[in-house]
């Protein structure tokens, strides 16, 4: 298996061991697809016309503590079945 399908299968799955926050799902996995917060357009050049710049931004803290309850053999049953969601098995 190559870093790259590693890496696709860590992004799939991950999201399942974040916490809500304010009783939301977070989107770890960027599942929307990306899109211009303008005109909302999906069309994206391989060169953008301005550099893309950093933004500092407030974000919420992060956390694991309803995955960490779980057991070892819920842990795997959790991941199988997100793997399976996401047709990776």
């Amino acid at each position: 298996m190559s870093a790259a399908q590693i890496a696709e299968i860590l992004n799939k799955t991950f999201g399942i061991t974040l916490d809500d926050v304010n009783g939301q799902k977070l989107d770890y996995a960027r599942k929307k697809p990306r899109q211009c917060e303008y005109c909302q357009s999906q069309k994206f050049e391989s060169r953008l016309a301005e550099p893309e710049t950093l933004e500092s931004i407030d974000v919420p803290l992060i956390t694991h503590n309803n995955w960490n309850m779980l057991d070892e053999s819920e842990k795997v049953r959790q991941i199988e079945k997100e793997l399976a969601h996401n047709g990776l098995i």
